[in-house]
């Protein structure tokens, strides 16, 4: 008797940010991918996962099907930041309907993350964001989603299409008034491209 073949393995090409029995396929419609976890190979986001406020887990793959997704990299004492919050909501607002979802993630500077999760509540209740706020560090300060998206200052946004191609990102400048013109148009154009 013939012994069957070896099972073939394909290594994935990158890393998770978490050992490999610990995370899930985002294949299944059941399963869900075990934050924190990012996969971004070079201007595609591949999916990534983050614990949201209420203690569950969003997945960009799965939470739920949009046409674009804004992520504000952002910290609760950051003003910059908070003030980006009344332009934030504006966008959730008028674009939501078309498919836009606005997604904050918030990048704590280290420590509890009791003391973290309450800052980014306070915040949230504070400016009255409207959107999916998301933890985006652990209590050193890191995550692979922030590090991925190579997020060195805040606010930083990244605007990315339903296949995972980000169309936009801010500067490392902060966010001008011009910045937020152009991250609209390009919003704009997603749901009213020329022609129709």
């Amino acid at each position: 008797m013939i012994p069957p073949p070896p099972p073939i393995y394909s290594p994935p090409l990158v890393m998770p940010s978490s050992p490999p029995e610990e995370q899930a396929s985002h294949a299944g419609p059941s399963q869900r991918t075990a934050p924190p976890f990012c996969v971004l190979l070079g201007n595609r986001l591949d999916n990534f996962a983050l614990p949201d406020l209420n203690g569950g887990t969003w997945e960009f793959r799965r939470d739920p099907p949009r046409k674009l997704v804004l992520l504000d990299f952002w910290k609760s004492n950051c003003n910059p930041c908070l003030a980006a919050i009344s332009h934030l909501r504006g966008l959730q607002e008028k674009y939501g309907r078309d498919g836009l979802e606005v997604v904050g993630v918030a990048c704590e500077d280290p420590g509890r993350p009791a003391d973290q999760l309450q800052h980014v509540r306070n915040a949230k209740v504070r400016f009255n964001a409207n959107y999916t706020i998301l933890i985006g560090s652990d209590s050193a300060g890191q995550s692979p989603v922030r590090s991925q998206f190579l997020v060195d200052s805040v606010p930083r946004l990244a605007l990315i299409d339903e296949s995972g191609e980000i169309v936009w990102r801010s500067s490392s400048e902060g966010l001008s008034d011009q910045q937020y013109k152009e991250l609209e148009m390009e919003i704009y154009r997603t749901f009213h491209p020329p022609g129709r």
